[in-house]
């Protein structure tokens, strides 16, 4: 299992295709922590397309001792070969609004 936070410039969408393609290669889990940025390219290329469950985050994410928290939403969103499980699904739950991909590869909300 690894968890991602990267890099919020131009270069995102190479780190999401990264965590994707890690994640069927290596038959790992990727728990990546995101921008809620869902008009962008990586987001409709890698994210929607691949990620087993995504979550919008309640409020805005603060980081560490930072006084202000980010000026934009974000989603957790998790790549991995094998189904989002219970436990996982009721600790993505408490962070926001959960849509997990069912056997059909549609997403529904959890």
């Amino acid at each position: 299992m690894c968890f991602l936070n990267p890099p919020y410039g131009t270069k995102i969408g190479f780190w999401i295709k990264k965590a994707h393609e890690e994640s069927i290669k290596n038959f790992a889990t990727i728990v990546c922590i995101l921008p809620s940025r869902t008009d962008t390219r990586y987001m409709h290329d890698y994210v929607f397309a691949h990620s087993n469950a995504i979550c919008f985050m309640k409020g805005r994410v603060k980081f560490g001792d930072g006084k202000a928290p980010a000026p934009f939403p974000s989603m957790i969103a998790v790549f991995s070969n094998k189904q989002v499980n219970k436990e996982q699904k009721n600790i993505l739950n408490k962070y926001g609004h959960l849509v997990i991909k069912d056997d059909n590869n549609k997403y529904m909300k959890y």
